[in-house]
Parts: structure tokens; C-alpha cells; sequence
């Protein structure tokens, strides 16, 4: 029978039936573009709705993975992409003597860029062995920022719920921690790309969701008192109730 012809405003599917047509190789190195698209939600960059555009876009690529191994090299290009420039921020020390240092430069970065990947790529492979649905997906990689900020003495900077730190979402901070904002920042990329399918209504529930959570976190931010932490631009504004006001 003759494949479904998905309307010209579902550009997901399109792109995604593209994607299958390349070769590993290829789509890991499509990850790991998508993966640093995903980094520009990270400081200084803050282009936290492009940061949504790159999960989006490494959940798409997720899909056409044949095996849950090659669903593994797929989130480790993609987690190499993201590290490297969220963290491209690390290789400063290295600079203050550059003629002595400088030449650490490439291999602190790649090598904590793909170490870091590792648990991406851990967590795709257990989402593809999952039946790659969108659960499996945001719950694993959720899991995997998890595990990178405890492990090894932890690692939690970069964390993706990080992009919602200029934004008003930051104030469920206070609520769900910055796990439960990555959760939040992974279902909003999925959100997205089903605006772009066949089935863009079934996006009108999360989107109104997203939308509430952004209308609570204004409100949070309005109702800051002297005895209780506010969360603004990134920074835990506390004040004691005996500190005396300016």
C-alpha cells in the first residue's frame, strides 16, 4: 500500500523520513548540530526557544533510529554537540597563560564534552529499548542529567531545565527543583514538534499547560516577600526578615 502523504504544514514527518534516508554517520552528526542548537538555552546565549528547537530536533532524529545501539551513538553525538559549547566556558583558565596552556584547550573540551555524552547516549539507548514512545524519551534523558549531577562527585552544570532561567518558568524552581524544570523543557520540545505533524491539536493540552506554568511562575515572581526565596535571572534573591531594607 502506498505511504500516507502527510500534509505540507507537517514538517516533522518530512524530516524526519528525510533523516532515515541518511546513513548513521550522517544523522549522528545531525544530532550533534541539534545538540548544540539545544546548548544556546545555556548562559550567555539564553535563546532558550531555540534550545527547544534542538530537542525537538534530537527527539526527531531519536526516532529514526534503527537499533537501540545506534539510538545510543545518536544521544552521545547529540550530548557531544550540547557539552561543547555549554561548557565551552571551561577552557578559560587555559587562556590566562595561553603560550603555556593553550594547547590543553581542544582536549579539556572534547574530552569532558564526550565524556558527559556518555550518559545521553546511555539514556537514548534506554529509551529506544523502551519502545521509544515520548515518555521513555523525556523520562531517560531527564534521568541522565540526573545522574551526570550525582555521579563521579557530580557534574550539574548545563543542566537543560537551565534554560529557564531568564524566563518566568524559573520560579518553579522552588517547586519541582531544577530536575523538574528539565522535565518541564523536555516536554515543551515535544510539545513543539507535534505543532509540526499531521496532529497538531494534540500539542493544544501541553501548550495550554506551558502556558499556565509560565502565567504561575509571573505570578511567583510578584508575590516575593522578605522570609521567602525568589528566583530571578538565575539568582536566589533571599532576604532574612530581620535584614534591613534599602
Amino acid at each position: 500500500m502506498p505511504r500516507p502523504v502527510s500534509p505540507l504544514w507537517a514538517l516533522a514527518p518530512h524530516f524526519e523520513r528525510w533523516l532515515a534516508g541518511l546513513g548513521p554517520r550522517r544523522r549522528m552528526a545531525v544530532a550533534a548540530v541539534f545538540g548544540a542548537l539545544a546548548a544556546t538555552g545555556q548562559a550567555p546565549f539564553d535563546l532558550w526557544q531555540l534550545a527547544l528547537v534542538g530537542f525537538a530536533g534530537l527527539y526527531s532524529v531519536f526516532l529514526t533510529a534503527e537499533t537501540s545501539r545506534r539510538a545510543g551513538w545518536i544521544g552521545w553525538a547529540g550530548g557531544t554537540g550540547y557539552f561543547a559549547l555549554a561548557l565551552s566556558w571551561i577552557v578559560e583558565p587555559f587562556l590566562v597563560d595561553i603560550a603555556r596552556h593553550g594547547w590543553m584547550v581542544p582536549f579539556a573540551l572534547v574530552f569532558i564534552a564526550a565524556g558527559l555524552a556518555i550518559f545521553w547516549g546511555a539514556s537514548l539507548m534506554l529509551a529506544h529499548r523502551l519502545g521509544r514512545g515520548v515518555a521513555a524519551w523525556i523520562a531517560a534523558l531527564a534521568l541522565a542529567e540526573l545522574a551526570r549531577s550525582y555521579l563521579l562527585t557530580g557534574f550539574p552544570w548545563a543542566l537543560i531545565g537551565h534554560l529557564w532561567i531568564p524566563t518566568a518558568m524559573a520560579q518553579w524552581a522552588a517547586v519541582v527543583g531544577p530536575h523538574g524544570l528539565s522535565l518541564i523543557a523536555l516536554a515543551a520540545a515535544i510539545a513543539l514538534r507535534q505543532l509540526f505533524t499531521a496532529h497538531p491539536l494534540k500539542a493544544a493540552v501541553p501548550v495550554l499547560l506551558l502556558a499556565g506554568l509560565f502565567a504561575g511562575g509571573s505570578w511567583l515572581a510578584t508575590t516575593c516577600s522578605p522570609a521567602r526565596a525568589c528566583v530571578h535571572h538565575g539568582a536566589l534573591n533571599m532576604k532574612k526578615p530581620t535584614a534591613p531594607s534599602r
